[in-house]
């Protein structure tokens, strides 16, 4: 056997040894970024979502505050008309 056919019949399994291992760091790097990139953009989500939910918690406090003011100024209202028939019917 020639020297050229020795040295590559040992230098190929050895490359594609090492082939195989550069392919899977490779894949573990990509891996690892794109593992990366969605965590991040599940937190920027995350933030996004308390944020429209803090909104919507002072909206619907707003909301809730003319709402108890109307029901109160209605308690009134009928609060005065009963007031005023008593009234009435008391002079009567």
């Amino acid at each position: 056997m020639s020297e050229h056919l020795y040295l590559l019949t040992i230098c190929l399994p050895l490359s594609t040894i090492l082939l195989v291992f550069g392919m899977r760091y490779f894949v573990a790097i990509r891996q690892a970024k794109a593992q990366l990139d969605h965590n991040q953009a599940y937190r920027e989500l995350a933030e996004k979502t308390q944020t429209a939910l803090n909104d919507m918690r002072i909206r619907l406090e707003g909301i809730e505050r003319i709402l108890k003011d109307v029901s109160n100024d209605g308690d009134r209202d009928r609060r005065q008309r009963r007031l005023r028939l008593q009234y009435a019917r008391v002079r009567a």
